[in-house]
């Protein structure tokens, strides 16, 4: 159910036809007008998830979507660096392990980091680069946590922003940046935890050695506005934020049109930006002065 209850596109196009009618008298087509309107409802919706303000707050179930592929160090695999291949029994990478890295190395002051480049088959992998300086040697080797423990696609989901990820068993997962994730396995203070990171569309879980199962994952996230399927349909946006979408799309029609934006729009549009934030920033602080009444 869309969130006005006054607006509907047809509407504010009505609004923005007017306006045009006195700016500029050629005629614009309805169709891309309405497109400028989508699009401004989907710049104030931003605005709107960027201060927190939970309309467009969505919440979805996730799988693992991960191969099970053990993180664990590998030893006395044997390595040709001339080829950069790598040669393990049963080494149980697939197709889908392309692109993975991995730390190996061949004595114990030099590692290297690299990445699986191809599967020459269930026993011989090629990695990106070469591994060490002996034209032959054995090898020992670790697939980095980030991409040989679970991971959650977030492809099907029109996300904005992740507000949270939650395991019903063990509560809130921690997010953590990238640089820090490969290197979880090493603190023991980490290990009774599930931390988490993003990247591009895909959510990459690391399960702290003390953590025995993981449960059901929650994402709590933001998403976008529906978009009206006719005309007659109204906007996915509060009656409240309607003026903001408004000034908006003025902004998109005078540059369409090739004219310069009034300084007096842009100061409309900073104006009322700076009041969905600042009024959010207020209702928090009344929140959080209420829970410690």
């Amino acid at each position: 159910m869309a969130l006005s209850k006054i607006y509907t596109l047809k509407k504010v196009r009505s609004i923005l036809q007017r306006w045009l009618n006195e700016l500029d008298k050629s005629k614009l087509d309805p169709t891309m007008v309405d497109d400028l309107i989508n699009l401004a409802t989907i710049d104030t919706a931003e605005i709107l998830n960027g201060a927190k303000i939970p309309d467009y707050g969505k919440t979805a179930n996730l799988s693992d979507a991960a191969s099970s592929l053990s993180t664990s160090i590998v030893t006395g695999a044997t390595y040709t660096n001339s080829t950069r291949k790598v040669t393990k029994t049963t080494h149980g990478f697939t197709s889908a392990s392309i692109g993975r890295r991995i730390a190996a190395w061949v004595s114990t002051t030099r590692i290297v980091v690299a990445e699986i480049e191809s599967i020459v088959d269930v026993d011989n992998f090629i990695t990106t680069k070469a591994l060490g300086d002996d034209a032959a040697g054995t090898l020992n080797y670790a697939v980095f946590s980030a991409h040989s423990g679970l991971n959650l696609d977030l492809s099907s989901l029109k996300m904005d922003k992740i507000e949270k990820l939650v395991d019903s068993i063990n509560g809130e997962v921690l997010l953590t940046p990238s640089k820090h994730f490969d290197n979880l396995d090493g603190f023991d203070e980490k290990q009774s935890n599930i931390f988490y990171y993003q990247h591009g569309e895909t959510i990459f879980l690391y399960q702290g050695t003390s953590v025995a199962s993981i449960g059901t994952l929650t994402l709590h996230y933001y998403g976008y506005p529906a978009l009206p399927a006719s005309e007659t349909d109204y906007l996915d946006i509060r009656d409240k934020y309607i003026p903001l979408v408004i000034a908006k799309a003025k902004n998109y029609l005078y540059e369409h049109l090739e004219m310069s934006v009034p300084k007096e729009l842009l100061s409309q549009i900073d104006q009322k930006t700076a009041s969905i934030r600042g009024s959010n920033l207020e209702e928090k602080k009344a929140i959080k002065q209420g829970t410690h009444n």
